[in-house]
């Protein structure tokens, strides 16, 4: 009886919004199990524990050792329970874990919650996937995000259902699909209406947010931020300070304030020690000017097997390391990155701070055309650069758009017969978008290719 209370407790208290207290009645759950020696209430009370809809890497308690006790306990039996538990340990071994043991577990999560035909079951288990695999296949990314909405959508669980939708935006906004991602974010604030609890509001406003900075309305996305983390930091504290800080983080890079990111990102608990924390830090020292420090943190991030990059930090840890690379002018790795990244083409790097918010951070293009740059090869750069201004357009990206344009006539200036016509065009528009988003990062090197195109600046 103790235990079916504590069980009704955690799950009454997440519904609630204390997740604290949640989580620690379902460990005292837990330790309940433990002692009768019941395998199913130990995997039930581990999901609880590992926090319900729990969005991965933020490790509060630190669920893990937990999940891998039930997973143990459980043994090989295809159940439900143990899909999952499985689904709970795929998300929070995102990175802090082996990434090929978190991507099997998620991968078995699914395959044995298509076997036992429940649907709750396969929407964590589908959910888990998409977060390990966001980042491989934007196809898989696709299908999953829409499997999640098809299944959700007569539940009365809201978690599911707003899951589901930035899933849905998510998977969107890496294909460019503009008018489908804005729908699921108008329909991710209609859920965050339906209910008093500020969590789904935080959600919903952390997305506003990061659309609002992608188009480039900065004042906006600030306004939105700042609401979205008056409400998260009552339930998460220093993790919706950090996502604060990521979805402002292009605002910040375009205003000159990089010591703000470099902060956030080298205290950010969820990312202590992995790829994506240094490879951020490698660029943040780049563009601060700090070339000495930056070279060698760029060769340190790039010294041995860069499949290291892999799951959910391989594509926004490779578009770093190139754009770094390009600002530092070292050409030791750019064909190689140039490769690991030609198979993205046709997506724009999300990086998500899982369910509330995120950062656009541009189309693969761009990095592609400044890789082909930095090798000497102008000429190969130019269609990358098209191609990418092609897709800022699409998803009015307009701080992308901007910041293409620039290198995009850099490009052109650099040709063996340099284009000025195109060149002049291309300065023209970035100065139109910078002067409207307000960009004073990029004045400098705005002006100087005023210069070399003889173009006349107000």
């Amino acid at each position: 009886m103790r235990y079916e209370l504590l069980l009704a407790l955690g799950d009454a208290q997440w519904k609630a919004g204390e997740e604290a207290g949640s989580r620690a009645s379902f460990r005292a759950a837990a330790d309940l199990a433990r002692d009768m020696g019941d395998a199913d209430r130990l995997a039930m009370a581990a999901v609880g524990a590992a926090g319900l809809g729990f969005e991965g890497a933020e490790m509060y308690d630190d669920p893990v050792p937990l999940l891998e006790e039930a997973v143990a306990a459980l043994g090989p039996d295809r159940s439900a329970l143990r899909a999952r538990v499985l689904a709970a340990y795929a998300r929070a071994t995102i990175f802090a874990g082996d990434a090929r043991a978190t991507r099997d577990a998620s991968l078995e999560a699914v395959d044995i919650a298509r076997g036992v035909g429940d649907r709750r079951t396969l929407i964590e288990a589908l959910a888990a996937r998409f977060w390990v695999g966001w980042g491989e296949d934007p196809d898989d990314a696709v299908a999953a995000a829409d499997e999640l909405l098809s299944l959700t959508a007569s539940l009365p669980d809201l978690h599911y259902r707003a899951e589901a939708h930035i899933c849905r935006l998510m998977s969107r906004l890496q294909l460019g699909r503009r008018e489908e991602a804005i729908a699921d974010a108008d329909a991710l604030r209609t859920l965050s209406g339906e209910t008093a609890h500020d969590r789904y509001r935080w959600y919903s406003l952390s997305w506003d947010a990061t659309i609002a900075v992608m188009e480039g309305r900065f004042a906006d996305a600030k306004q939105l931020a700042q609401s979205a983390v008056d409400i998260g930091f009552t339930l998460r504290g220093a993790a919706a300070a950090f996502a604060y800080v990521t979805q402002l983080s292009l605002v910040f890079w375009a205003e000159g304030a990089l010591g703000d990111i470099a902060a956030a990102t080298a205290s950010a608990p969820e990312l202590e020690g992995s790829v994506l924390q240094d490879t951020i830090l490698t660029f943040l020292l780049a563009e601060s000017g700090r070339t000495e420090e930056a070279v060698a943190a760029l060769a340190d991030a790039t010294g041995g097997d860069l499949d290291r990059y892999a799951g959910m930090s391989r594509l926004p840890a490779l578009a770093f390391l190139a754009n770094t690379s390009a600002t530092l002018g070292v050409t030791d790795h750019a064909a190689e990155l140039y490769e690991r990244l030609l198979p993205d083409e046709r997506c724009h790097v999300v990086i998500p701070r899982w369910l509330s918010g995120g950062v656009v951070t541009g189309p693969v293009p761009y990095f592609l055309g400044r890789l082909k740059h930095l090798q000497a090869d102008p000429a190969g750069a130019v269609p990358h650069y098209e191609r990418a201004l092609a897709m800022n357009e699409e998803l009015h990206s307009w701080g992308s758009q901007a910041r293409t344009l620039l290198d995009y006539a850099a490009a052109l200036l650099d040709l063996p017969e340099p284009d000025m016509g195109r060149a002049v065009q291309a300065v023209a528009s970035a100065r139109t978008i910078v002067e409207e988003v307000g960009m004073p990062q990029v004045i400098p090197y705005l002006e100087s290719l005023e210069e070399r195109a003889g173009a006349d600046s107000p």
